[in-house]
């Protein structure tokens, strides 16, 4: 995660090109997954390295984070909400962690269901996650968790929380099986912030030639104004250099985002099987054309055979 503040100009741009590749299988864990698969950043590893069946986000369904208010104030507790959903689904799981800029835990998460949802931490990142009880077996959706959130020491800046979860048809193994991911932020209230905050969540960074990138963007308005922007990506590579040279990588995407409420867009680059081998930063911005900048993210994304 990396973000910065500079000027741009919209144009059309030019396809890329990586996609999915498969990740090491784990073991069910029904009463609850491993720390770090709340596909948040660096890696963005979510519940298909367990659960296999189809690309991320791609069910009839949905996972959303709720409650979460467009600026916090500090040392205040929330009551935050995941929700997921799946007509097919009879058995649920997720994840969620809250990070800084920096990629560090921030804020403290609270149980407040002890019976359906647990805490655990690693490397200085806090997770809530259900419990095998909370995994509601046999039961259809929507199914949710709640539990409690403490925003972080004033200075702090914006937080980003991320989540993934897993629609489960509940056969005993781990395929067939739905995945789903989320994430919003919030802004520090009374500290100087964006308008806006981008949040880029890929599906995966690492992307075999011939396949598809997938990132989706949640861009959230922490503002008292619908805002009206427009997103567009790129590839920075490793030399600095810009791809495409000129322009973007898709054609600009439009926005309108209303107050303290989420926009969502899904950017997909299609990858040509003579991409080059290559690691490189992908760039997300948003901002109101042709020359503002608002915000923008970023992920470390490698193009692989």
């Amino acid at each position: 995660m990396n973000r910065s503040l500079l000027v741009f100009a919209i144009s059309a741009g030019l396809t890329l090109a990586v996609s999915s590749s498969a990740s090491a299988g784990l073991l069910l864990f029904s009463s609850g997954p491993p720390d770090g698969v709340a596909a948040e950043p660096p890696s963005y590893t979510n519940c298909t390295v367990c659960h296999s069946g189809a690309e991320v986000n791609s069910g009839s369904g949905s996972l959303s984070i709720q409650n979460v208010p467009a600026e916090y104030v500090p040392g205040q507790v929330y009551s935050l909400t995941v929700e997921i959903d799946d007509p097919a689904a009879m058995r649920w799981g997720f994840e969620i962690t809250a990070v800084d800029e920096a990629g560090t835990g921030i804020g403290s998460f609270t149980i407040t269901d002890t019976t359906n949802t647990q805490f655990s931490s690693q490397a200085g990142r806090e997770y809530v996650k259900q419990t095998g009880t909370g995994s509601f077996a046999g039961s259809a959706g929507p199914q949710s968790w709640s539990f409690d959130w403490t925003a972080p020491a004033a200075g702090s800046g914006t937080v980003f929380f991320y989540a993934a979860g897993n629609a489960a048809n509940d056969n005993s193994n781990s395929s067939g099986d739905m995945i789903y991911s989320a994430a919003t932020s919030s802004a520090e209230s009374g500290a100087a912030h964006a308008d806006l905050t981008l949040v880029l969540q890929p599906h995966e960074p690492l992307a075999p030639r011939g396949g598809n990138l997938t990132v989706p963007a949640r861009i959230r308005n922490h503002s008292n104004s619908t805002q009206d922007i427009v997103l567009v990506s790129r590839v920075r590579l490793s030399n600095g250099s810009l791809f495409p040279p000129n322009g973007f990588l898709l054609n600009p995407i439009p926005l309108s985002i209303a107050p303290g409420d989420q926009g969502e867009a899904v950017m997909v680059h299609p990858i040509a099987p003579t991409t080059p081998l290559i690691t490189a930063t992908y760039e997300g911005l948003i901002g109101i054309a042709p020359a503002t900048l608002i915000d923008m993210d970023t992920f470390t994304v490698s193009v692989t055979p």
